[in-house]
């Protein structure tokens, strides 16, 4: 009767085992498309930041980076002269931090972005991603854009 229990621990604890390296799998397979498809990696990688550039700080902003990947009230923004820096958490700690020269911004277009209006800057030539923003944060960089 005693041989029936060690096996069946050894089945749940094996079954929760692959359960938990199959959920695993999933977030690295996700967190994997998920850069891929944002181009953080290679925006970090052309614009790199040594630090916080000085300026207007503006935290838990929204943005979309790349094809639908959005940052929902977990970027932080600063407008300053020499371009506009993001700060970027995605998912389990991973921060990007960048800062883009105004010059590589171009064609600003009108969308929307969770139901709002939005625009969308295209960032650099030939385009490496585009950055859609809210509205009133476009307000706050459209007089650097221009220069």
């Amino acid at each position: 009767m005693m041989t029936g229990i060690p096996s069946l621990f050894f089945v749940i604890t094996f079954g929760l085992l692959m359960f938990i390296s199959i959920i695993l799998f999933f977030i690295i397979m996700l967190r994997h498309i998920f850069l891929k498809q944002s181009k953080l990696p290679e925006v970090a990688r052309c614009y790199p930041a040594e630090h916080q550039s000085e300026g207007m700080a503006l935290e838990k902003q929204t943005i979309e980076v790349g094809k639908s990947i959005r940052f929902r009230k977990c970027t932080r923004v600063r407008i300053s002269e020499t371009g506009l820096y993001l700060a970027i958490r995605v998912m389990y700690g991973k921060r990007f931090g960048f800062l883009i020269p105004w010059s590589e911004f171009s064609h600003v277009t009108e969308t929307r972005l969770y139901g709002m209006n939005a625009l969308n800057l295209s960032v650099g030539t030939p385009e490496i991603t585009s950055i859609k923003v809210y509205q009133d944060l476009f307000l706050r960089i459209k007089p650097y854009l221009s220069r």
